[in-house]
C-alpha cells in the first residue's frame, strides 16, 4: 500500500499558502463609541443609537449595500432592516431597491432643514398645547431642585419664554451667553430686560461687557459682590442659584426653579434692594408711554424720571388691597419711594390720593397688577 500522507501534507501546503486571511470584523464596542461627538449630535437630532453608527457610516463611505453594512458593523440581517427602515422613515437615507440593495445618506443640510421646518410648522400648536393643559392644572409644583446644569439653563430659558413684559437678571458675566438666543428674540418683541452683573472686573472689561450686551438689556447695572444668579420674569416665573454655587465650573452648578408667586416675590425684592444701591453702567433713553407688570421696575423709572423734573401721569390696574376689588385709575404721580422696606408711589386723582404698592403690598391702598406710565 502506497504511503501519500507525504503528498497530501505537501499540497495542503500550497492549499495554505494561496488562502488570503479574512480581515476580522471589530467588536461592536469599538464601533459604538460614545463619547464620539457625531455620535452624540445625531441622537440629539432624533436618531437612537444604532441608527447614528449606520448613518455615520453611510455619510463616510458615500453610500453602501446591504453586504458591506452587515460585514463592517457586524449587524444581523433583522437588526439593519430595522435600522435601515427607521432612517428611511425618519428622512436620513434614501434605499434603492437594486441588486444588491444600495443605501444612500440624504444630505445633512437638507435634513437639519427638514427638521427645522417641522418645528417651526409645529411650534405654535405645540407651545398652545402646552399652555392650555398648565391652566387647566391645579396641583402643578411649585418648586424643585434642578439637579443639572443643562436642565437649570432649559427651566432659565423657559422663564424667559414664559415673561409677558419683563425680565430681570443678576449673574455673573460667564453664565449669560447661555441666554443670549433666548433673550435676543423676546428683546425683538418687545421684552424688556435688566440686568444686574457682578463678578466682572470693570476697570479691565466694562467697555468691552458693554459692548457686547447693551443691545440685549434697557439698563445694566453692577455690585460688586452680587447676591445670586437669578432669572425673574414678570414676578411669577424664576430661577436662582446661590452666589458660590455660580461661582463653580459648570458641571458643579445646581439651581432651584420656582413657579411660585411668592417666592418671585421675595427674590423680586431681594434683587431691587440691591438694584437701587447698584452703580449704573448703561442706561437706554426711557421712550414713554411705557407699560409695566412689574411695580419694582416702574419704580425704578418713575426714580429716574423724576430726578430729571419729569411730570407723569400713571394709570394703574390693580387691587385695593382692604377689599380685594378690583380698581384702575389715572393720575399724577407726586411721590416715589424706594427704601429696604417700602418701594410705592403716590398717585393723585380726582382729588384723592392712593399709594401704590405691588405684589403682597401691606401699608399701601392698592396692590398694581399692570402700570402705564406717560408724560403729563
Amino acid at each position: 500500500m502506497q504511503d501519500t500522507s507525504g503528498y497530501c501534507l505537501t499540497k495542503f501546503a500550497i492549499y495554505k499558502s494561496k488562502i488570503k486571511p479574512v480581515p476580522l470584523i471589530p467588536p461592536v464596542s469599538n464601533l459604538r463609541d460614545q463619547n464620539s461627538p457625531m455620535l452624540k449630535l445625531l441622537r440629539s437630532i432624533g436618531l437612537s443609537e444604532n441608527e447614528s453608527i449606520v448613518y455615520k457610516f453611510l455619510v463616510e463611505q458615500g453610500g453602501a449595500t446591504t453586504k458591506d453594512l452587515l460585514r463592517k458593523l457586524n449587524l444581523r440581517q433583522p437588526q439593519l432592516y430595522d435600522i435601515t427602515s427607521g432612517l428611511e422613515r425618519k428622512n436620513f437615507i434614501n434605499i434603492q431597491d437594486s441588486r444588491p440593495k444600495l443605501y444612500m445618506p440624504i444630505d445633512a443640510e437638507l435634513i437639519l432643514d427638514n427638521i427645522s421646518r417641522e418645528l417651526e410648522e409645529n411650534r405654535d400648536e405645540l407651545l398652545n398645547w402646552a399652555h392650555s393643559e398648565r391652566k387647566t392644572r391645579d396641583n402643578a409644583p411649585s418648586m424643585w431642585f434642578s439637579r443639572q446644569w443643562k436642565s437649570f439653563v432649559i427651566n432659565s430659558r423657559s422663564v424667559i419664554a414664559g415673561a409677558n413684559d419683563t425680565v430681570c437678571i443678576e449673574s455673573i458675566p460667564g453664565m449669560l451667553p447661555e441666554f443670549y438666543g433666548a433673550l435676543s428674540g423676546r428683546v425683538k418683541e418687545g421684552l424688556k430686560a435688566v440686568l444686574l452683573v457682578f463678578g466682572i472686573d470693570r476697570e479691565r472689561y466694562e467697555d468691552e461687557f458693554l459692548q457686547k450686551h447693551s443691545a440685549l438689556f434697557s439698563e445694566i447695572r453692577y455690585a460688586k459682590l452680587g447676591q445670586f444668579f437669578s432669572i425673574i420674569g414678570d414676578v411669577s416665573g424664576t430661577t436662582f442659584m446661590p452666589r458660590k454655587i455660580a461661582l463653580l465650573p459648570a458641571e458643579r452648578r445646581y439651581g432651584y426653579v420656582f413657579n411660585d408667586a411668592d417666592m418671585s416675590w421675595f427674590l423680586t425684592h431681594s434683587f431691587f434692594n440691591a438694584w437701587y444701591a447698584s452703580d449704573t453702567l448703561f442706561q437706554k433713553k426711557l421712550h414713554l408711554p411705557a407699560k409695566y407688570s412689574s411695580q419694582r421696575l416702574a419704580v425704578n423709572d418713575m426714580l429716574k424720571l423724576v430726578s430729571h423734573n419729569r411730570k407723569i401721569t400713571a394709570t394703574v390696574k390693580g387691587r385695593r388691597r382692604i377689599d380685594g376689588c378690583l380698581i384702575s385709575l389715572k393720575g399724577i404721580v407726586t411721590d416715589v419711594k424706594a427704601s429696604p422696606d417700602i418701594v410705592n408711589f403716590t398717585v393723585e386723582s380726582d382729588g384723592q390720593k392712593f399709594v401704590v404698592g405691588g405684589y403682597n403690598s401691606m401699608v399701601e391702598d392698592i396692590e398694581a397688577e399692570m402700570i402705564t406710565l406717560e408724560s403729563a
